[in-house]
């Protein structure tokens, strides 16, 4: 039953996202990482309503049962109060789905026969470094003695590292740089695979004809193995979606180039900062001899990253937070409705969610209650920073004032 191929109007019920949020003032909207992988997840779907391919529902069955186990676990955590484990659990889930969709739809935009891009990659090599010859280089690299096998070992740490990332920071508070992380690396794999079907490509070793034997300190064989997928399921050799095509065929931008950044971003916080950013340093460097990419790759690769860092930028505050601090001046804001004096007088309190690190402002009277969830994420519980209230006072001199202890000869004070 397992080697059984179906027609591809066969259609497997998996689940597009995960409940995954990022903190947005005032509302809640579908995390990049779940538009991400509904995106993948429709460019599957056309692959398989036009019969571009086929589906091996029974080899990618199990795959996504187990996917499917970390939001139910999560959901349970939750219940047990281990928010920190929770947060954890969904996010490697939405990462797992990610990924195993971008493979996926790799192969389906494969499909699409555009013409491999080698020749003109290894042109923008010559012109980026003029000089350069790619095979007598990864040849040079292979003769120093542990160099190729130490980047071999950075170079697979991609496999573990989002994991064990994500675990710590929502184990240790950091939950809001774990999403923004998980959105990035969404993001990031996102572009490269609309650039990829442009610009399809093989490995730089076979496009060079190195083989593996010439170069044994290379103990990752990927770069020779995605080179077969690709050309497979170009030619129609490979004509389903199944076990065989969860594997990485993406050359042009490089995505570990850009995991690699996005990583050492994200150990920033963390105690093992240090080792881990020249960790991935070196997997950032092992994508070329290791990974059989291109300099162009890199470069691009690179890009992408900054491009996705960019525009995962944290929740922007209130154009009032901090002025409430400022002491010894009248500092004009923008006028708010009033119906009496008691409400002029009542103070601004700040909050924040440890769950999302939210931060946002409440106009309430002393003795009103704390509010009872986070406006950006739900959470039940928040917390109150410890900082002197902001009183709005009268509208003397035109438009509402934030008084200072130091607010003196104002006239609404007069």
């Amino acid at each position: 039953m397992s080697g059984r191929t179906f027609p591809s109007r066969f259609r497997v019920p998996f689940p597009l996202s995960f409940p995954v949020r990022f903190p947005v003032p005032g509302a809640s909207a579908p995390s990049p990482c779940a538009m991400v992988t509904c995106a993948f997840a429709l460019v599957i779907a056309v692959g398989l309503a036009t019969g571009a391919v086929g589906i091996k529902p029974m080899e990618l069955a199990g795959l996504f049962v187990a996917i499917l186990l970390f939001p139910l676990c999560a959901d349970r955590c939750r219940h047990a109060a281990l928010a920190g484990l929770a947060d954890a659990l969904e996010l490697c889930g939405a990462f797992f789905l990610l990924v195993a969709a971008a493979a996926l739809a790799s192969a389906v935009l494969a499909r699409l026969g555009v013409p491999l891009a080698d020749d003109a990659l290894a042109g923008m090599d010559r012109w980026l470094l003029p000089g350069f010859d790619w095979r007598r280089t990864m040849l040079w690299i292979d003769r120093q003695p542990g160099f190729g096998i130490a980047l071999s070992h950075a170079y697979v740490s991609l496999n573990w590292q989002p994991t064990a990332l994500f675990v710590w920071l929502c184990l240790t508070g950091h939950q809001a740089r774990a999403r923004r992380l998980l959105s990035a690396l969404a993001l990031a794999l996102g572009f490269c695979l609309a650039i990829f079907p442009f610009c399809p490509a093989t490995s730089a070793y076979v496009h060079f004809g190195v083989a593996p034997a010439a170069v044994p300190s290379v103990r990752v064989l990927s770069n020779w193995q995605f080179s077969d997928l690709l050309l497979r399921l170009r030619d129609g050799r490979v004509h389903d979606l199944g076990r065989a095509t969860l594997d990485g065929i993406v050359t042009m931008p490089s995505f570990h180039a850009a995991a690699a950044i996005l990583l050492g971003w994200g150990f920033r916080p963390t105690r093992v900062s240090g080792p881990a950013v020249a960790l991935n340093a070196l997997m950032w460097l092992s994508a070329v001899p290791i990974g059989g990419h291109y300099l162009v790759d890199i470069a691009a690769g690179s890009l992408v990253a900054v491009l996705a860092l960019g525009l995962t930028g944290g929740p922007r505050r209130s154009p009032s937070h901090g002025l409430r601090r400022a002491a010894g001046a009248c500092i004009p804001t923008p006028p708010i409705a009033r119906s009496n004096l008691q409400e002029r007088s009542m103070p601004f309190y700040d909050y924040r969610c440890p769950t999302c690190d939210h931060r946002f402002e409440v106009l309430a009277k002393i003795s009103d209650p704390a509010p009872s969830a986070c406006p950006a994420c739900g959470a039940p519980a928040v917390e109150k920073c410890l900082a002197a209230p902001a009183l709005h006072g009268c509208d003397g001199g035109g438009g509402g004032h934030v008084h200072g202890p130091g607010c003196h000869g104002c006239p609404a004070l007069q």
